[in-house]
């Protein structure tokens, strides 16, 4: 009973950090680089939340670079997750951004959330009428999925809608 209660806290604990890990990417950052950017997200952060901006309404195109900042801080610290999460907030300001939509995607693709990844690219293709991310979507199918047949597929309808023929 004693042993069954360890495997399974030790699947778990597995489990558990299999999850943490797909958000995770590894970085090679000195401590300072590290503390400079940890920096920059609490002044954006800072900047976004106390009205800092003043005469600029949280829905223009300068708040929407402080929003962009913070989030490529965190996926240079290695923190997919919380870059993530702040690409799901600055889509609520900006539903039509498609800077945030294509980062959130590649965030996805970096965590190797394929499926998600997938469908926000395929979103971003609706939203924007944008095939050039028919080729992400490529990508993701044939690295993370091996599914070579979906990734032909998706770069020859890239091939179709491109204004000049593409060699492959």
């Amino acid at each position: 009973m004693k042993i069954r209660s360890i495997l399974i806290a030790l699947v778990a604990l597995m489990l558990l950090t299999a999850c943490n890990a797909e958000w995770q990417k590894p970085v090679n950052l000195t401590p300072e680089e590290k503390t400079a950017l940890e920096k920059q997200i609490i002044t954006n952060r800072t900047t976004l939340e106390s009205g800092a901006l003043e005469g600029i309404s949280e829905d223009t195109e300068e708040a929407l670079f402080y929003w962009i900042e913070i989030a490529r801080a965190y996926e240079s610290l290695g923190n997919l997750k919380k870059a993530a999460k702040t690409y799901e907030e600055a889509r609520k300001i900006y539903p039509r951004s498609e800077a945030i939509e294509v980062n959130l995607a590649n965030v996805y693709q970096q965590a190797q959330l394929a499926d998600k990844a997938i469908a926000q690219y395929l979103n971003v293709v609706e939203m924007f009428h944008s095939t050039k991310y028919y080729n992400q979507v490529a990508w993701v199918y044939a690295e993370q999925k091996r599914d070579l047949k979906k990734a032909e597929f998706y770069v020859t309808e890239w091939q179709k809608m491109a204004e000049e023929p593409i060699l492959v």
